[in-house]
């Protein structure tokens, strides 16, 4: 066998294995993020619409679970931070569920402060995590 036909051949066995590892990994999650203002539970008019985002997504693609992650900042004690926390992931589920998702279908994980030390925005928010 000529040496250019078994490169041809090396290089469509690499092209069909390449072809099936993309082909196992699953698509990551769909990741939506709410953001809150400090020491607040209370969902703004913005964070409502990246929930009905999300719950438009979650229809289409048919996702079968939801993680929701409520964060926090640095700012305030720790058990306060885990509350605020907790205070907003429920107020997302809230309005998850009054867009007409199933509760059932929620997970909520309540990271509390991230650890980053960060005092802006970037850590108060939930995730809503779509899961397929």
């Amino acid at each position: 066998m000529s040496r250019i036909l078994k490169s041809w051949i090396a290089a469509l066995l690499l092209m069909l294995l390449a072809g099936c590892a993309l082909q196992a990994v699953a698509p990551p999650p769909d990741r939506f993020l709410v953001y809150f203002t400090e020491m607040s539970a209370t969902l703004s008019p913005a964070a409502r619409q990246i929930v009905a985002d999300a719950v438009g997504r979650a229809r289409a693609t048919n996702t079968r679970s939801i993680r929701i992650e409520g964060r926090s900042n640095a700012i305030g004690s720790p058990a306060a931070n885990q509350r605020l926390a907790e205070h907003r992931a429920e107020a997302v589920a809230a309005e998850l569920a009054k867009d007409g998702l199933d509760r059932a279908t929620f997970g909520q994980v309540w990271i509390g402060e991230t650890g980053s030390g960060d005092t802006g925005v970037a850590d108060r928010r939930v995730d809503i995590v779509l899961e397929r």
